[in-house]
C-alpha cells in the first residue's frame, strides 16, 4: 500500500520536476519548484481555515504581511493576507531546514525589483527580519507577487510591471 501511494505520489509531483528518493523520502527537486508544489498543497488542503505551523507564529507573520501590504500599497483582503501569510511561513520554514532559494538569471527577464520598486530597501528588510534576505529569497517573492492579481489593482505598480515586461518582449 506505501509503495502505490508512493508512486502514485511521484505521478502527481513529476510535472514539476520534483522527484521522490526512495530510500531516504525526502523531496528532491529545485527548491522554487518544491515550494510552489507546497504552496499549491497546503493551501488546497487548509485554504486558510487553520494555521498548520506549529513553529511560526501566526501573529508575527500576519505582522509581516501587513508591512508588504502597506509597502507595496496594497489593500488585501482577508484571503488573500492568509495566502501570502502561508507562503512566508513555508518559506521560513524552508529556509531553517536549510533549503535555500538561488536567484536564477531568467528571473530577471520577468523582475527587476531593484528599479520597478522604490520600496524595495525597506521590503528587503521585512525579508532580512524573517532571516531570508538573500536576493533568491526576495527575487522569487516577488515574483511570486506577481502572479497575485492584487498587486495590479495599485496602478503606479501595475504600470511599473507591465512596462518591464513589455520592454522585455
Amino acid at each position: 500500500t506505501i509503495r502505490r501511494l508512493l508512486k502514485m505520489f511521484q505521478e502527481i509531483v513529476e510535472p514539476y520536476q520534483i522527484y521522490l528518493t526512495r530510500e531516504t523520502f525526502i523531496i528532491d527537486g529545485k527548491e522554487s519548484q518544491i515550494r510552489l508544489f507546497i504552496y499549491i498543497i497546503f493551501w488546497k488542503v487548509y485554504r486558510g481555515a487553520t494555521w498548520p505551523f506549529e513553529t511560526i507564529s501566526q501573529k508575527l507573520i500576519n505582522k509581516h504581511v501587513d508591512k508588504v501590504a502597506t509597502i507595496l500599497n496594497l489593500n488585501l483582503t482577508a484571503i488573500h493576507k492568509q495566502q501570502i501569510a502561508y507562503i512566508l511561513a513555508i518559506n521560513i520554514i524552508r529556509v531553517r531546514k536549510k533549503h535555500f532559494i538561488e536567484k536564477e538569471d531568467r528571473w530577471d527577464h520577468n523582475i527587476n525589483i531593484e528599479e520597478d520598486y522604490s520600496g524595495y530597501k525597506k521590503f528587503k528588510a521585512i525579508f532580512e527580519d524573517m532571516n531570508m534576505g538573500s536576493d533568491g529569497e526576495i527575487s522569487f517573492f516577488y515574483l511570486i507577487m506577481e502572479t497575485r492579481p492584487k498587486i495590479y489593482e495599485v496602478k503606479e505598480i501595475s504600470d511599473r510591471i507591465m512596462n518591464y515586461h513589455k520592454k522585455q518582449n
